[in-house]
């Protein structure tokens, strides 16, 4: 059902008023998109610094695992290279 309204005052001020409106929910849909703009380019940039993320993690197990193997490498070479000395320390002078 329409509205119907005979003064042109009233008539004027109602089409201001829906005119207003109108531009007011515009701009708050306006500010919307560049907010969920802003969210989805956040978004994009925080799963970018995950997979980065990630990949740096992998790679860091890996040496990790690496220096463990090297240390364990290491310390059998000092038992070798020692243990003429090792055995006179356990065994008195042979």
């Amino acid at each position: 059902m329409a509205i119907v309204i005979s003064d042109p005052e009233t008539a004027r001020g109602t089409a201001a008023a829906v005119l207003y409106e109108k531009r007011k929910a515009a701009v708050v849909d306006e500010r919307e998109a560049r907010t969920l703009a802003i969210a989805s380019e956040a978004l994009a940039a925080a799963k970018e610094a995950n997979c980065i993320a990630a990949d740096d993690l992998s790679i860091a197990r890996a040496s990790a695992r690496w220096a463990m193997y090297a240390a364990i490498i290491a310390t059998v070479a000092a038992v070798i290279a020692a243990k003429d000395h090792l055995l006179a320390m356990l065994f008195g002078s042979l």
